[in-house]
């Protein structure tokens, strides 16, 4: 037989996340299963943004030195902006819909096994 917890000193949310069945604690458990592995994808999709936003960074700066007249740099810095634009809006674009698909799933609905970072 198990033995008794008296919990009537503990607050009413402990006392209630004790009193926990099995099936509510599996839900739980793959909910957070699920919560944790979103994190790690938009962690991943986080890193692999940076890795690529400064190799295209040191490469600008490269091209910036060979400039031989201000048109040239000129040209080259209107390139990049647009470039660095495009790519900081599409990761944010990214990073909304993780964001979306975390709080969906919060919310109850089942989750859809979609990776936010192409592998192109």
């Amino acid at each position: 037989m198990a033995k008794q917890t008296d919990l009537s000193s503990f607050p009413a949310a402990i006392q209630a996340f004790w009193d926990i069945n099995g099936q509510s604690m599996d839900s739980a458990m793959k909910a957070y299963t699920t919560w944790l592995g979103d994190w790690s994808r938009m962690q991943d999709e986080s890193v692999h943004f940076l890795k690529t936003r400064l190799s295209r960074d040191l490469e600008a700066a490269a091209h910036f030195a060979a400039c031989k007249t201000p048109i040239e740099a000129i040209d080259l810095q209107v390139r990049y902006t647009g470039n660095a634009v495009t790519d900081y809006m599409t990761e944010g674009q990214k990073i909304a819909q993780l964001l979306s698909r975390m709080a969906r799933q919060g919310f109850g609905e089942p989750p859809h096994h979609t990776h936010a970072r192409s592998h192109a």
